[in-house]
Protein backbone atom coordinates (compact mmCIF):
# COMPACT_ATOMS: atom_id res chain seq x y z
CA UNK A 1 0.00 0.00 0.00
CA UNK A 2 1.14 3.06 -1.00
CA UNK A 3 1.87 6.15 1.53
CA UNK A 4 -0.97 8.41 0.42
CA UNK A 5 -3.08 5.55 0.19
CA UNK A 6 -2.36 5.29 4.58
CA UNK A 7 -3.12 8.81 4.70
CA UNK A 8 -6.67 8.54 2.98
CA UNK A 9 -7.45 5.70 5.57
CA UNK A 10 -6.22 7.42 8.69
CA UNK A 11 -8.55 10.62 7.26
CA UNK A 12 -11.27 8.18 6.47
CA UNK A 13 -11.15 6.62 9.70
CA UNK A 14 -11.20 9.95 11.34
CA UNK A 15 -14.11 11.50 8.79
CA UNK A 16 -15.80 8.13 10.04
CA UNK A 17 -15.46 8.23 13.66
CA UNK A 18 -17.23 12.08 13.21
CA UNK A 19 -19.91 10.65 11.46
CA UNK A 20 -20.76 7.86 14.11
CA UNK A 21 -20.35 10.77 16.69
CA UNK A 22 -22.51 13.04 14.73
CA UNK A 23 -25.42 10.25 14.55
CA UNK A 24 -24.74 9.29 18.41
CA UNK A 25 -25.32 12.85 20.01
CA UNK A 26 -28.30 12.73 17.64
CA UNK A 27 -29.37 9.84 18.95
CA UNK A 28 -29.16 12.07 22.26
CA UNK A 29 -30.83 15.06 21.40
CA UNK A 30 -27.40 17.32 20.86
CA UNK A 31 -27.27 17.60 17.48
CA UNK A 32 -27.24 20.87 17.47
CA UNK A 33 -24.21 21.35 18.66
CA UNK A 34 -20.71 19.97 16.67
CA UNK A 35 -18.57 17.30 18.13
CA UNK A 36 -15.82 19.42 18.48
CA UNK A 37 -17.47 22.11 20.35
CA UNK A 38 -18.58 18.84 22.74
CA UNK A 39 -14.49 18.39 23.32
CA UNK A 40 -14.69 22.49 24.52
CA UNK A 41 -17.28 21.51 27.25
CA UNK A 42 -15.56 18.28 28.12
CA UNK A 43 -11.80 19.82 29.17
CA UNK A 44 -13.79 22.53 30.71
CA UNK A 45 -15.49 19.87 32.77
CA UNK A 46 -12.26 18.06 33.22
CA UNK A 47 -10.53 21.25 34.21
CA UNK A 48 -12.94 22.01 36.57
CA UNK A 49 -12.71 25.52 36.71
CA UNK A 50 -12.89 28.75 35.08
CA UNK A 51 -10.11 29.32 32.28
CA UNK A 52 -8.72 31.64 29.65
CA UNK A 53 -9.74 30.94 26.10
CA UNK A 54 -6.12 30.48 25.60
CA UNK A 55 -5.67 27.55 27.73
CA UNK A 56 -8.42 25.87 25.55
CA UNK A 57 -6.45 26.66 22.59
CA UNK A 58 -3.28 25.31 23.99
CA UNK A 59 -5.20 22.10 25.16
CA UNK A 60 -7.52 21.49 22.33
CA UNK A 61 -4.52 22.09 19.66
CA UNK A 62 -7.20 24.25 17.83
CA UNK A 63 -6.75 28.21 15.92
CA UNK A 64 -7.72 30.88 18.51
CA UNK A 65 -10.44 31.88 15.94
CA UNK A 66 -11.82 28.48 16.02
CA UNK A 67 -12.08 28.71 19.89
CA UNK A 68 -13.43 31.68 20.14
CA UNK A 69 -16.17 30.81 18.01
CA UNK A 70 -17.31 27.72 19.49
CA UNK A 71 -17.25 29.73 23.30
CA UNK A 72 -19.29 32.49 21.69
CA UNK A 73 -21.93 29.56 20.57
CA UNK A 74 -21.64 27.50 23.89
CA UNK A 75 -22.01 30.93 25.75
CA UNK A 76 -25.20 31.59 23.54
CA UNK A 77 -26.94 28.11 24.00
CA UNK A 78 -26.23 28.58 27.36
CA UNK A 79 -23.66 26.08 28.42
CA UNK A 80 -20.85 28.19 28.84
CA UNK A 81 -20.23 31.14 30.95
CA UNK A 82 -17.43 33.83 29.68
CA UNK A 83 -16.64 37.04 31.33
CA UNK A 84 -12.92 39.36 31.82
CA UNK A 85 -10.66 37.37 33.33
CA UNK A 86 -9.86 39.61 36.96
CA UNK A 87 -5.77 38.24 36.74
CA UNK A 88 -4.99 39.56 33.24
CA UNK A 89 -7.32 42.12 31.59
CA UNK A 90 -7.01 41.31 27.92
CA UNK A 91 -8.22 37.34 28.35
CA UNK A 92 -11.63 36.09 29.22
CA UNK A 93 -12.93 33.05 31.07
CA UNK A 94 -14.91 30.36 30.53
CA UNK A 95 -16.49 27.78 32.89
CA UNK A 96 -19.50 25.05 32.42
CA UNK A 97 -23.01 26.01 33.38
CA UNK A 98 -25.16 23.65 34.65
CA UNK A 99 -26.55 22.88 30.92
CA UNK A 100 -22.76 22.87 29.83
CA UNK A 101 -21.72 20.24 32.62
CA UNK A 102 -25.28 17.71 31.37
CA UNK A 103 -24.06 18.22 27.90
CA UNK A 104 -20.40 17.17 28.65
CA UNK A 105 -22.09 14.15 30.05
CA UNK A 106 -24.23 12.86 27.56
CA UNK A 107 -21.39 13.85 25.38
CA UNK A 108 -18.75 11.52 26.55
CA UNK A 109 -21.38 8.95 26.94
CA UNK A 110 -21.79 8.97 23.09
CA UNK A 111 -17.82 9.51 22.36
CA UNK A 112 -18.05 6.36 24.64
CA UNK A 113 -20.63 4.13 22.41
CA UNK A 114 -18.48 5.35 19.27
CA UNK A 115 -15.25 4.35 20.68
CA UNK A 116 -16.64 0.85 21.72
CA UNK A 117 -18.20 0.18 18.21
CA UNK A 118 -14.83 1.58 16.70
CA UNK A 119 -13.09 -1.66 18.50
CA UNK A 120 -14.93 -4.39 18.37
CA UNK A 121 -13.17 -7.76 18.35
CA UNK A 122 -9.68 -5.22 18.90
CA UNK A 123 -7.78 -6.68 22.16
CA UNK A 124 -7.02 -4.49 24.83
CA UNK A 125 -3.46 -5.07 24.09
CA UNK A 126 -3.94 -4.15 19.95
CA UNK A 127 -5.60 -0.82 21.52
CA UNK A 128 -2.86 0.02 24.14
CA UNK A 129 -0.28 -0.36 20.99
CA UNK A 130 -2.66 1.39 18.79
CA UNK A 131 -3.06 4.25 21.27
CA UNK A 132 0.70 4.30 22.49
CA UNK A 133 1.83 5.04 18.62
CA UNK A 134 -0.91 7.58 17.90
CA UNK A 135 0.72 9.09 20.60
CA UNK A 136 4.22 9.31 18.99
CA UNK A 137 2.07 10.13 15.55
CA UNK A 138 0.84 13.33 17.76
CA UNK A 139 4.15 14.44 19.34
CA UNK A 140 5.91 14.39 15.94
CA UNK A 141 3.14 16.11 13.81
CA UNK A 142 2.97 19.06 16.93
CA UNK A 143 6.63 18.43 17.91
CA UNK A 144 7.48 19.35 14.65
CA UNK A 145 6.81 22.74 12.17
CA UNK A 146 5.19 21.04 9.10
Amino acid sequence: MKETNNLELVQRVKDGMQRCLATAMSRRGLDEVLPSYGDVLCLLRLMGTPVPVSDLVTTLRRPKSTITKATDFLAREGLLRKRPNPGDGRSILVELTESGAAFADSFEEARKSVGEMMFQGVTSQARKEFFDMLEKVDANLYGHHC
